[in-house]
């Protein structure tokens, strides 16, 4: 196996294992070219700038995350299930099931708040952040 590829499958599998351990429902896929993509999907919007700088924070703890989709207003990615212009398809990695109920009961305020905690020390290092809806100084950083 490709070491590159192996240290983006155990990333993303200690992702995974992460916000398993925060409550925070996620839902898994692998693309056709080997890339894993983690989908936390939350029950209402968050300010884009503070899903960029949560982004770029995991980016730090796991350097195979690319954070480039979240890094402007219109960056997208396909979601699970997609059919890649090149061939093969996004095939979920976690079970069915699992996938379902993150996507019919997203998460709530609670895991994003467990999630802007355990990455705080990257936060500090590098991406100001604040809570949804409560601003601070640091949103004059921006």
């Amino acid at each position: 196996m490709d070491p590159a590829r192996g240290d983006v499958d155990h990333q993303a599998a200690e992702l995974g294992q992460l916000l398993e351990r925060l409550d925070a429902r996620y839902v898994a896929d692998v693309a056709a070219s080997g890339g894993r993509h983690l989908y936390i999907p939350f029950a209402a919007a968050l300010p884009w700038r503070e899903l960029r700088d949560a982004c770029r924070a995991l980016a730090l703890r796991f350097p195979a995350i690319d954070p480039a989709p979240m890094a402007g207003l219109g960056g997208q990615i396909s979601p699970p299930g997609s059919r890649y212009k090149s061939g093969g398809w996004r095939l979920l990695s976690v079970p069915a099931v699992d996938a379902l109920a993150a996507v019919e009961h997203p998460n709530g305020p609670e895991a994003w708040a467990a999630l802007l905690s355990e990455f705080a020390a990257e936060l500090r290092a590098g991406v100001p952040v604040v809570m949804a809806g409560k601003p601070t100084d640091m949103a004059d950083l921006r």
